[in-house]
């Protein structure tokens, strides 16, 4: 029995605070070694791009965000989408998100968007009132709410999930080219309004996980193709146009989508504890001809869960200390998401504009669910940030709030 023990004890690492229930898989990368119809080289001299043909092992880690190790995959949650290059020159971790744009766009903002989304320390359950007291005051959180509540902020599976993530290009004279990857699934995107999601989950929550592993071990190895947006600084001097900005989408018609490669996964891992669980990336590890993106949100995400358990723990001292604690972001004055306030509603309102009429309703079918948890004053607060965006869109949140009443 002494012997027997440590083999169960010793079956887990510590949960990760985000990014905790993940599915992994084994491929490769092709590179076509050209940026749409123009040489490569012209703008970054990264070797794995260059030679058509040539192929980098990868390993591809998925993952939902705000829940932890053994949540269902049916939540609706931003996933993460992480490939580790073995490259020639080295590793390139490459970490995305299903969701093009981030919450935020000051990375210390970090901790107070993962602190929203945890549960409530009184009751354990995850509270819709979190999320939008913070999102009111950081009006820049908009956008990635408006793709969140769309079918979008639920993939079908891990096989038809979109992937994206920022970067910056330096080619072999040392000019340097602003970023945008695009994973593009090949047999077709994919995502589950919420009545679908709750049938599904209903009888299986660990349905991505399982179609992924069920299609590479029956041969049918999933693909997506890597496409990407590219703007020099000379493409950027407009002053209405930030390429740093995390909570913005780039215009196809100013920066068309190019593809350079295909990524292929056709091996499941042996072992998931080894392979997938303990595995570990870093934003900072790229190869030369690939540089590091100025006030990323993704590069501090070992800092922020270090913060993330603070806060949480200075919150349960303020409720056994009989005060309640507020959940509104820490934001001073001279905060980045004071300012740009037209542009945070400008960005949601040309994705609310973007989606088909289906999706339109889902959004605000799901915005209506839940802000009917919320008090009145984040509703009345979150209609004014809506109508901002676009008159329809907040006309017909509150025109579904008010049929609740």
């Amino acid at each position: 029995m002494i012997d027997a023990l440590p083999r169960v004890s010793g079956l887990r690492t510590v949960d990760r605070v985000i990014h905790a229930r993940n599915a992994g898989a084994y491929g490769f990368f092709e590179a076509y070694g050209r940026l749409g119809d123009e040489p490569i080289e012209a703008y970054t001299r990264a070797d794995l791009f260059l030679h058509a043909g040539a192929r980098t092992p990868v390993f591809t880690r998925f993952s939902t965000v705000a829940h932890g190790g053994h949540g269902p995959e049916t939540v609706r949650d931003p996933r993460g989408f992480s490939i580790r290059f073995h490259t020639h020159d080295g590793r390139w971790d490459f970490v995305g998100s299903s969701l093009p744009v981030s919450f935020v766009r000051d990375p210390t903002l970090f901790p107070s968007v993962a602190h929203a989304f945890r549960p409530e320390p009184l009751t354990h359950r995850l509270d819709p009132r979190r999320v939008f007291e913070f999102i009111r005051f950081a009006p820049s959180a908009l956008n990635m709410l408006t793709w969140l509540f769309s079918p979008w902020g639920i993939p079908a599976n891990y096989r038809s999930m979109h992937g994206f993530g920022t970067g910056a290009w330096v080619n072999a004279n040392g000019r340097r080219s602003h970023v945008r990857y695009h994973l593009v699934p090949k047999n077709g995107d994919g995502n589950l309004t919420q009545a679908e999601a709750d049938a599904l989950q209903a009888v299986n929550f660990n349905h991505a996980t399982q179609d992924l592993h069920e299609a590479i071990a029956r041969g049918d190895a999933p693909e997506w193709e890597l496409a990407v947006q590219v703007l020099t600084d000379v493409d950027c001097a407009e002053d209405d146009f930030d390429p740093l900005d995390p909570t913005a989408v780039w215009p196809k018609s100013r920066a068309p989508l190019r593809p350079i490669g295909r990524v292929v996964l056709d091996r499941n891992p042996r072992s998931y504890f080894a392979e997938v669980e303990q595995v570990m990336f870093k934003p900072s590890a790229l190869v030369d001809g690939l540089v590091s993106v100025e006030h990323e949100t993704g590069q501090t995400p070992l800092p922020a869960a270090r913060a993330v358990e603070r806060t949480h723990a200075d919150e349960l001292r303020q409720l056994m200390a009989g005060r309640r604690a507020a959940n509104a972001p820490r934001l001073s004055a001279g905060s980045r998401q004071c300012a740009g306030y037209d542009s945070n509603h400008r960005h949601a309102g040309d994705t609310y504009r973007s989606l088909s009429s289906a999706e339109r309703e889902e959004l605000v079918r799901n915005l209506v669910a839940a802000l009917g948890d919320c008090d009145q004053p984040i509703r009345s607060h979150m209609i004014e940030h809506f109508h901002a965006c676009d008159a329809d869109y907040g006309l017909r949140v509150a025109a579904g709030l008010a049929q609740q009443r």
